[in-house]
């Protein structure tokens, strides 16, 4: 394989710059020798742009393979990582919803003995109030809600150097159903469609789209 340094040299060269130079040198073509003379420029910009293209591709070439090398050795590195995590991930919130399911009975359990203490303590002094010949100041106190604050049974476990997050997760049961903001247009089948019906490729795909012709040149070779 070619070292980093090879697969690099020659991207940019002392006679591009010249050619760019000439090429900026074209504010019109006002002539058949000015016409001649854009072609052929033209002709060099696309050689060096597909001996440009030809060199980096041999540099992409040799990133890819040190890359998919190392991804490679990534993923069989940390896979059994991976399935290790999963695992205490579930044991994890297997525990904490039994804590979370306790913690409510326990809740539920308290609230119920405060509510039960804050009604014998109205009707005590409800009671207090009769005996004191005041009636409808004791039948206000029977009236009145009680409100019960009860502090939680079982404060949720903190781990240092672990946060935990909820992530919301989905998968498309009916396509039809789905609102269009949240559908992607199928692009390559528009651009086929373009390319076989030109401007009449508006009547098959939707008024969603604007069709126009380009016009380039490439060279032939010569």
């Amino acid at each position: 394989m070619e070292n980093e340094a090879e697969v690099l040299k020659d991207l940019s060269t002392p006679e591009d710059d010249v050619l760019f130079v000439h090429i900026s040198n074209f504010k019109s073509i006002l002539d058949e020798a000015g016409y001649l003379d854009a072609s052929d420029s033209l002709i060099l910009l696309k050689k060096r742009i597909k001996e440009v293209t030809e060199k980096a591709s041999k540099a992409c070439d040799f990133y890819n393979k040190l890359h998919k090398r190392a991804t490679i050795h990534r993923l069989a590195q940390i896979e059994p990582f991976k399935e290790a995590v999963l695992i205490l991930n579930h044991l994890l919130t297997v525990y904490e919803n039994e804590q979370d399911r306790k913690a409510k009975i326990e809740q539920e359990r308290l609230e119920a003995i405060a509510k039960k203490q804050a009604e014998e303590e109205a009707l005590a002094e409800a009671a207090a109030l009769e005996a004191e010949g005041r009636p409808d100041e004791a039948e206000a106190v029977i009236e009145k809600p009680q409100p019960v604050f009860v502090a939680p049974a079982l404060a949720p476990l903190k781990v240092k150097g672990l946060a935990k997050t909820t992530i919301w997760r989905y998968e498309i049961t009916n396509r039809s159903k789905i609102n269009d903001t949240f559908m992607i247009p199928n692009e390559k089948a528009i651009a086929a469609a373009v390319r076989s019906l030109k401007e009449n490729a508006v009547l098959a795909v939707g008024a969603g789209i604007r069709v126009w012709p380009e016009t380039s040149r490439r060279g032939t070779g010569k």
